[in-house]
């Protein structure tokens, strides 16, 4: 089971229907402080009933709108992609408990008389399982002999208020069922329970502590939940109990604590690899001490990080570590030991402001990883305010959400559909509007920069141009805001060129651009080059049509799928790199000559 789609309704500011599609798997949300992106993370993490007793159950709480003067019903619904078998499944177990229950029912009702209340009380629900099963029993029967597909969506919503918090399922070979409505609660909370876990890291709020109360249930709070699954992964048990530790014999216990300390030393070690550069052996020291207070004894797992310093070992406490250290120790523990037993790859992690204490190599590091732990492990939900963790070279243009609240009210819509303020002028205009930021001031100073009329001349000219490593190339959103661009280019004194199409409209902006700026500015001028005499020449006419076809076939697209979804995919693929040199040995004599005599065009114009 999967998650496809979240649906919000009258959470908080939230008034919707709000969607966020995880069809991209990583799914950025962009915009100012206080603009709900937060709610956002939020509402998704508060579809789990497994999350209501974490982050403080804050994302149960006051979730009416206090900008309204009475609130709807809360409603998050999450679209799920489930396998008819797996579904069967589920309903087989429902109806083996139920068998189970009116074993034990029967067993009671033994031992009573049948006139006693108790006894009606174990008949009436007796009755109720027995009615219950027939509708399972009816459900399954759908499944086999009418349902074809393997696989199919379903709807969970769960609805929140101040007097209850069920779910609801929705499916349309069930809706219709006779007394479905009986167990349709039921059916979805099971459900629930087998869906990947939602886990969320806050990266302002999230400090994990020096120390963790343990108790005798052993899940008190978050923290004690997680070192329990660690200690039962680490021994390789699944009800081992840290607080029955304190009462063994102090050797036993050195040796337990020692054996779950390599456990998840090397464990974090592994997990450390994959979010930094840095190879950097990580050992965690666990130790037990008991407090009294009058005649309350409270017992607590001490938690050290232990460094090897010219030899000599020094103990530091987790808060005593760098802010970056603790973000990748909060989050990686989250990742490893949620709570959740059922964890797989198709787990949903919510980032709120992820790296925000790491510096901008690391945050860059952090997007690379963000990107691989959406192919390999689930979905990303992330809120930035970062630039680097919005690069073009990992994150897709295509995935980026733009959240706005306007009117008290939070919107988020996808950044294609984004209406800027004014004209836009480049493709990434809706994040910098988002962000409140002027795009021209990210661009440095010592960078030239080579501006096209659009993103995909951008993925283009990065590609197949031979560049030096101080261009950049800055993809607008058209011909008209190429030339509206060069402002700004000249006012943050940028070194550039501007290319355009050399196609009738590419032809009108550049003389335009021309007659508007001067003769002396006007050398920074250009259009694609046209060795063949082509009636015209866009950056797709830059190929042949065979070039084309064989750049799908080795990315693995339909020979007549567009210029544009060939150039999105193999820009970002995760092997552009060995797909780019397969691609470039084959590429037609005419289309090198092309992009053979662009490069050596903004060679030329940066050594003037």
């Amino acid at each position: 089971m999967q998650y496809s789609k979240f649906t919000i309704k009258n959470y908080r500011a939230i008034k919707g229907p709000l969607k966020i599609d995880l069809k991209n798997k990583i799914v950025p949300l962009v915009g100012i402080n206080e603009c709900g992106k937060t709610t956002i993370l939020q509402a998704i993490f508060a579809f789990d009933i497994a999350n209501d007793n974490l982050n403080k159950s804050k994302q149960i709480q006051n979730i009416g709108n206090l900008y309204a003067l009475e609130d709807d019903t809360c409603e998050i619904e999450a679209s799920i992609n489930i396998h008819k078998e797996e579904l069967i499944n589920i309903i087989e177990n429902l109806i083996t408990d139920n068998k189970n229950s009116k074993i034990k029912n029967e067993a009671k009702q033994e031992e009573l008389e049948q006139t006693s209340q108790e006894w009606k009380t174990f008949d009436i629900q007796n009755q109720n399982i027995i009615q219950e099963n027939d509708i399972y029993a009816k459900l399954i029967q759908i499944l086999k002999d009418k349902v074809k597909e393997d696989e199919f969506e379903i709807n969970i919503t769960r609805l929140l208020t101040n007097d209850e918090n069920t779910y609801y399922l929705s499916f349309k070979s069930f809706n219709r069922v006779e007394n479905f409505d009986l167990i349709r609660n039921k059916l979805a909370t099971e459900i629930v329970t087998k869906l990947p876990p939602i886990l969320y890291s806050d990266d302002f709020n999230d400090r994990p502590d020096g120390e963790v109360e343990i108790t005798e249930e052993g899940n008190f709070t978050e923290w004690e939940r997680i070192y329990s699954r660690v200690f039962n992964n680490a021994l390789n048990k699944k009800d081992f109990s840290i607080y029955s530790l304190f009462d063994e014999d102090s050797r036993r216990r050195k040796s337990t604590l020692s054996d779950v300390s390599k456990y998840l030393s090397d464990n974090l070690t592994e997990a450390w690899s994959r979010f930094s550069n840095e190879k950097k052996k990580i050992t965690i020291s666990f130790d037990l001490d008991e407090r009294k207070n009058n005649d309350e004894v409270k017992r607590v797992l001490q938690i050290n990080i232990v460094e090897n310093v010219n030899g000599q070992e020094r103990i530091f406490g987790v808060s005593d570590r760098s802010k970056g250290f603790i973000w990748y120790y909060n989050f990686i523990m989250k990742i490893q030991f949620n709570p959740k037993q059922n964890s797989n790859c198709n787990t949903v992690f919510l980032l709120d402001e992820p790296g925000s204490y790491l510096h901008e190599t690391a945050q860059n590091e952090l997007c690379k990883k963000l990107v691989e732990i959406s192919k390999d492990e689930g979905v990303v939900i992330y809120c930035t305010h970062s630039p680097q963790l919005l690069n073009p070279l990992y994150i897709p243009l295509s995935t980026i959400n733009i959240v706005s609240k306007v009117q008290s009210k939070v919107n988020c819509v996808p950044i294609s559909s984004y209406k800027t303020r004014s004209t836009q002028t480049t493709a990434f205009q809706p994040i910098y509007e988002a962000l409140q930021i002027p795009e021209f001031k990210l661009i440095n100073n010592n960078q030239k920069v080579v501006a096209g009329e659009g993103i995909y001349d951008k993925y283009a000219i990065e590609m197949f141009c031979d560049l030096p490593n101080d261009v950049i190339v800055f993809g607008s959103a058209n011909a008209k805001s190429l030339h509206d661009n060069i402002q700004y280019f000249i006012a943050f004194a940028i070194k550039y060129i501007a290319i355009w199409d050399n196609d009738p409209e590419g032809n009108t902006h550049c003389k335009n651009a021309k007659n508007n700026f001067g003769d002396i500015e006007s050398k920074n001028f250009y259009t694609l080059p046209n060795l063949h005499n082509k009636s015209k020449v866009r950056m797709e006419e830059m190929f042949e049509p065979e070039d084309m076809n064989m750049i799908n076939e080795v990315i693995g697209l339909p020979k007549d799928s567009s210029y544009t979804l060939a150039m999105s995919n193999l820009y970002y693929s995760g092997n552009k790199k060995m797909l780019l040199t397969q691609i470039k040995s084959q590429l037609s004599k005419k289309c090198n000559d092309n992009f053979s005599n662009l490069s050596s065009t903004i060679k030329q114009h940066f050594n003037k």
